[in-house]
């Protein structure tokens, strides 16, 4: 018959056989995990799953991004924008998740906010010819077609393959009441 010491060690080493099991998950595989159900559109699984990934690496910036994409795609914008603020506060440097992060707040209506993430990205790469669009895009929200126009000629001669920033010039240039510059623009 076992001790009670014995049945209290038992006990423990159950819990924590348990507990390692459950929580002890690799962040790589909790992030393809992640990764998986982003992909199959399953995104309020994908946040859950990118929220354990943090949870046991809170340091990656990855984890944090990926977490902001799928806010993103659940039209949780807010939510999308203070992921990517963590991702770019883990690395400065990351490129992507300032574009992000101006996505974010830009349909957030937070334009004046957008644009300063887009011209940190900007900073970071500028022959990214899609920041100029998406500065573009924050200016026309404000009604700055000057600037819009500027940005989506500079997205154009940096990405011509980029059919969006030619269709935004075109409008932008009839907000600018200039119909006929306008109309190549729409071919």
């Amino acid at each position: 018959m076992k001790t009670k010491l014995q049945k209290t060690t038992s006990l423990i080493l159950s819990i924590v056989f348990i507990s390692a099991v459950v929580f002890g998950q690799d962040w790589n595989t909790v992030f393809e995990q992640g990764r998986s159900a982003f992909d199959a559109r399953k995104y309020s699984e994908a946040v859950e799953f990118f929220k354990r990934a943090i949870a046991i690496r809170p340091n990656v910036p990855e984890g944090h991004f990926n977490l902001g994409l799928s806010y993103f795609r659940l039209e949780q914008f807010g939510a999308a924008a203070a992921a990517f603020r963590e991702a770019v506060r883990l690395k400065p440097d990351y490129q992507t998740a300032w574009v992000q992060l101006g996505n974010a707040l830009d349909l957030n209506n937070q334009y004046a906010e957008a644009l300063v993430a887009y011209e940190t990205a900007k900073r970071l790469d500028p022959s990214d010819g899609i920041v100029y669009y998406e500065i573009g895009v924050a200016h026309a929200g404000q009604k700055k077609w000057a600037d819009a126009e500027a940005a989506y000629r500079k997205s154009i001669a940096l990405k011509p393959d980029f059919p969006s920033s030619y269709y935004n010039l075109g409008l932008t240039l009839e907000s600018l009441e200039r119909p006929d510059d306008a109309i190549p623009y729409f071919r």
